[in-house]
């Protein structure tokens, strides 16, 4: 080989290395882009990991106290229905009562009713006395003038 092909094939190795060392260039600028890029992506994902367990840890603690929720409310209709039935049972007692009372009103009623009527028997039986008693009075008075006006 000639030194001419020498320094053609030189110059061939030495366009050969700068296109090579132009596409390592470019090779490791999009290697830098992409680690880059890589690293938002990451970012990215940590974020939306640590959001999801956030939500989760919010989402247990909504279940928590929906679960407690549903408790106190199972807790408000027994008591409901417990008080519902008492006043039932007051219901039912005090509709007694009423009847009870309404038998004692209607008792004391008769018995006004007959203690008027034996009081008017009383007034009546106590005036025809008095009437008997002013006869058998006048007729004694009557006795003893005749008796005392003979003598």
């Amino acid at each position: 080989m000639t030194v001419e092909e020498i320094e053609r094939t030189l110059q061939h190795v030495a366009v050969a290395i700068e296109q090579i060392s132009q596409v390592a260039v470019r090779a490791d600028e999009r290697q830098d882009a992409a680690d880059l890029a890589r690293r938002k992506t990451d970012s990215y994902i940590e974020a939306l990991v640590n959001a999801q367990v956030r939500y989760e840890a919010r989402q247990e603690k909504l279940e928590e106290a929906y679960r407690l929720v549903a408790s106190s409310h199972a807790q408000l209709v027994e008591m409901i229905q417990l008080h519902e039935k008492r006043l039932d049972g007051q219901d039912a007692a005090q509709e007694r009562t009423d009847g009870r009372l309404d038998v004692l009103i209607d008792d004391q009623i008769s018995a006004r009713e007959h203690a008027e009527v034996r009081g008017r028997r009383l007034d009546e039986k106590l005036a025809r006395l008095a009437e008997a008693q002013a006869r058998a009075d006048e007729q004694l008075r009557l006795l003893l003038e005749r008796d005392g006006g003979g003598k």
